[in-house]
C-alpha cells in the first residue's frame, strides 16, 4: 500500500485491509456504520443461509479492491497518492444512500420519486457529518459525491470506471464477496492476477496471460440468475407500506430477526 495505513481490517474475502486515517474516521461515521445492518442480497439469507453479509463489509472490500487498482495503474501512468486516495475515499461511500433491503428498497423508491441509492448517496456525502470529516483532511465533499457514483469530469473517464464501469471494484468485489458468502461458484475470478491498463482513457483487464477479462458477463449472469430472494421478494413486496419504509424495515426484523420467546431457533 503506497499510502501511509494507521490501522487494518481483517475481511474474509481480501485478508488484511489496511485503512489511513480519514478512512478511518469515515467508517466510525453513523452512515457508514449503519451499513452494518443492511443485507448486501437482501433478503437472500432466507435461501442461502450463508448470505448474511452486509453492505458495510462490500464498501471496505470495494475500497481496498479499487485502491489496488489505482496503485497499478500508478506504476504506468503516474496516479499520485491523492489521487489513489480519492480512489479508495469515493469506493468507501459509493453506497452510503443504501436503504432497508437494499436494491429491493430502491426499486419501490424509484418507482414513486425516481431517486436512486446513489442520489441519496451524494446527499449524504454533501448534508452529514461525512461531509465535515471530508473538509477536515482537505477533500472536496461536492467532488467526492460525484466521484462515488462515478460522475466527476475533473479526471480522466478511466477514474470513474474503477468505481461505476465494467471492470469496477464494486462489481469485482460483490462477485467475490457474493460468491464466497452463498457458496455459488460463478463468481471466483482471481482479481489478484488481473492487471488493469488505461487504453485510450478506458481501462482493459488482462488475465496473467495477457488475455482480456470483463466483469460485465459475470455481472450479467447474476442479474438474470434466479435472485435467491425471489420467494421473499413475491411475497412480501404486494403488502408493503411504501409509503413508510421505516414501519416495513421494523416488520422485517421482528418476522425474521427476532426468534419466538421460549422457543429454540433451528
Amino acid at each position: 500500500m503506497i499510502l501511509k495505513p494507521i490501522a487494518e481490517i481483517r475481511d474474509p474475502v481480501h485478508g488484511y485491509v489496511k485503512i489511513t486515517e480519514v478512512e478511518r474516521d469515515l467508517i466510525d461515521s453513523p452512515f457508514i456504520q449503519r451499513l452494518r445492518r443492511i443485507h448486501q442480497l437482501a433478503g437472500a439469507y432466507l435461501v442461502y443461509p450463508g448470505a448474511v453479509h452486509s453492505r458495510f463489509e462490500h464498501v471496505i472490500g470495494t475500497m481496498n479492491v479499487a485502491g489496488m487498482i489505482a496503485e497499478s495503474l500508478s506504476k504506468r501512468i503516474g496516479i499520485d497518492n491523492d489521487e489513489i486516495q480519492e480512489v479508495r475515499l469515493a469506493a468507501l461511500l459509493h453506497d452510503a444512500g443504501h436503504g432497508p433491503f437494499s436494491h429491493m428498497y430502491e426499486e419501490v423508491l424509484t418507482e414513486k420519486t425516481d431517486i436512486t441509492h446513489e442520489d441519496i448517496s451524494q446527499r449524504v456525502i454533501l448534508e452529514t457529518s461525512i461531509k465535515d470529516i471530508l473538509e477536515k483532511y482537505g477533500f472536496s465533499p461536492k467532488k467526492m459525491s460525484e466521484f462515488c457514483v462515478g460522475k466527476q469530469t475533473a479526471k480522466p473517464p478511466y477514474m470513474n470506471e474503477i468505481i461505476a464501469g465494467g471492470h469496477s471494484a464494486d462489481i469485482m468485489d460483490y462477485l467475490l464477496r457474493d460468491s464466497y458468502f452463498t457458496g455459488v461458484e460463478y463468481g471466483r475470478v482471481d482479481i489478484y492476477r488481473v492487471k488493469i491498463r488505461d487504453v485510450q482513457g478506458r481501462l482493459l483487464s488482462q488475465d496473467g496471460k495477457g488475455r482480456g477479462v470483463d466483469a460485465r458477463p459475470l455481472h450479467d449472469a447474476r442479474r438474470r440468475s434466479p435472485p435467491p430472494d425471489r420467494p421473499l421478494r413475491d411475497e412480501r413486496l404486494p403488502g408493503v407500506d411504501r409509503r413508510d419504509s421505516a414501519s416495513e424495515a421494523s416488520q422485517s426484523r421482528r418476522r425474521h430477526h427476532e426468534p419466538a420467546r421460549g422457543k429454540a431457533v433451528g
